[in-house]
């Protein structure tokens, strides 16, 4: 009975993104300097928690001819008899200004709540630079670095009761390939660094294969990495998600 609930709201999510996405290609088109999304994925998480469970994201973004800013929120959440046991909760601010087509200037400001890897809340802000090695219709890399802070403390807070702030810079990179004319793969990957111990790194990428179905709707397969070089005390260094989801981009 639980297993036929879950189907049926899987399916009315669905059908919620399907009629969200006829809305979008009728009324709004393709003027608007305005666009968002949303997805809805099944996943499966190994590492600290071995779990089956859902997740949601949902972003707006605004671009004008110099400036684009994009507003982002997300969550994964296991529950059990009735009862949270994990969460991992993330939203970000981000705000790039093109000086040149392949150049830009960003600012990016993140908030995170893990419970799945001992993480209670995150903090971090960053100004950064991004630069397009190449890009064209058949694939694209994206370089950026940045330097900024980051504040975090942990689970259990009773043991863990203050915050810790340092410096960072951070390396990372984008790529893109069009693999056909409904399929695209991507592969971001993000290195933070610790200014105050070097080695206190940490490393997240996500591997995602992308099928359009229309042009709003598509289904994504990832493959999610974050590894710690310094774990949290009591949890592993790496937690991994595997996930398909259903996306509506608008």
């Amino acid at each position: 009975m639980k297993k036929f609930t879950r189907l049926s709201n899987l399916v009315l999510l669905a059908t919620a993104f399907a009629s969200a996405s006829v809305f979008a290609e009728e009324v709004l088109g393709d003027k608007s300097p305005w666009a968002g999304g949303a997805e809805l994925s099944a996943n499966i998480s190994t590492g600290n928690t071995d779990i089956q469970t859902l997740g949601a994201t949902a972003f707006v973004d605004y671009r004008a001819s110099l400036l684009n800013t994009t507003l982002k929120a997300g969550f994964l959440r296991n529950r059990t008899d009735g009862k949270e046991r994990n969460r991992d909760i993330r939203s970000s601010l981000r705000t790039g200004m093109n000086v040149t087509d392949h150049l830009d200037f960003f600012g990016l400001g993140q908030y995170n709540e893990n419970k799945f890897r001992g993480l209670d809340k995150q903090w971090l802000a960053e100004l950064g630079l991004g630069l397009y090695a190449f890009n064209n219709d058949m694939h694209s890399l994206r370089l950026e670095g940045g330097a900024g802070f980051l504040t975090e403390n942990y689970f259990p807070t009773t043991l863990n009761p203050y915050f810790r702030t340092f410096g960072i810079y951070t390396g990372g990179l984008a790529y893109r390939l069009k693999i056909s004319e409904i399929a695209d793969l991507t592969d971001d990957v993000l290195m933070i660094n610790n200014f105050k111990n070097s080695t206190d790194w940490r490393i997240q990428n996500v591997a995602a294969l992308s099928s359009r179905m229309t042009s709003i709707l598509s289904l994504k397969l990832s493959y999610s990495t974050e590894y710690r070089h310094v774990a949290i005390p009591g949890y592993k260094h790496a937690d991994n998600i595997t996930a398909a989801a259903i996306v509506a981009k608008f």
